[in-house]
């Protein structure tokens, strides 16, 4: 039976790493500025443009960010433009 007294063994167990330190981020976020800043957006496909907002969103909105009824528009018009 899984008591608190497991369950806090089980915490203590399955800690998290150390965070990275400071350097190693700022490296992270300029490798990152310089890889989006060489991809030519004109030469994605939509399945690869959307997955690449999904990436850029989960990683820039707040995690907490609540979002409610009210919030959400009523209306969604789109607009089909046939390329020639």
């Amino acid at each position: 039976m899984f008591t608190p007294e497991k369950a806090k063994i089980a915490g203590q167990i399955s800690k998290r790493g150390n965070a990275l330190p400071i350097e190693i981020k700022q490296n992270l976020q300029l490798l990152a500025q310089d890889i989006l800043t060489t991809i030519e957006l004109s030469k994605l496909n939509t399945g690869q443009k959307i997955k690449l907002l999904e990436i850029i969103l989960r990683h820039t909105m707040p995690k907490d960010l609540n979002i409610t009824q009210e919030s959400l528009p009523n209306e969604i018009v789109f607009e089909i433009i046939k390329k020639q």
